[in-house]
């Protein structure tokens, strides 16, 4: 009998959306969405402040300074410390392609959200659709929580968003991070 594919959603059901506070932190504003999912609450204003001591409303310079923000440890805002390390990325800039379609399923299973940038815009990946298939699932649609005030919080990715910028695309980061 031959193998027929079955259509799945992971997701994550309960992440927290933050907008971001100037044109230019949607870095901020998602890492901060990244750490208050994963029960760590930490202002956008303070991972500012890690790259930029005079709060300037900059973008984040390189995917090396998004990699320095959620490998690292932070107090969050109700002073409980914790540590956050990224598992696996895919990273453009530093030639880093440690994640697949598996991986990322099976991080939004467990209800944890990913880190993600394109070319000049960061979000953090909530959910997946996906086929099951012999070698493992092949994600076929991805959705995000948007933190720019120009957008509803939630958007599907185009084809483009999600394909890696080696490949054609505009997927420049992303990263699965524990704590």
């Amino acid at each position: 009998m031959p193998f027929a594919p079955t259509r799945g959603r992971a997701f994550v059901p309960h992440a927290e959306f933050v907008a971001q506070q100037c044109n230019d932190w949607c870095w901020a504003a998602s890492c901060s969405m990244i750490f208050g999912t994963l029960g760590h609450p930490t202002d956008q204003k303070k991972l500012v402040d890690f790259l930029y001591s005079d709060m300037a409303c900059a973008p984040a310079p390189q995917t090396r300074d998004l990699s320095r923000i959620l490998d690292n440890s932070w107090v969050d805002d109700r002073g409980v410390p914790f540590r956050s390390r990224i598992e696996a990325a895919f990273d453009q800039e530093n030639g880093i392609s440690a994640i697949d379609d598996a991986l990322i399923v099976g991080e939004l299973m467990r209800k944890r959200p990913l880190l993600y940038a394109n070319k000049d815009h960061c979000m953090v990946i909530v959910a997946a659709d996906f086929i099951d298939t012999p070698s493992g699932p092949r994600i076929v649609g991805m959705g995000a929580l948007d933190p720019s005030p120009n957008h509803s919080p939630y958007r599907a990715l185009t084809e483009a968003e999600r394909r890696p910028a080696c490949s054609g695309g505009d997927m420049m980061y992303l990263a699965a991070v524990r704590i």
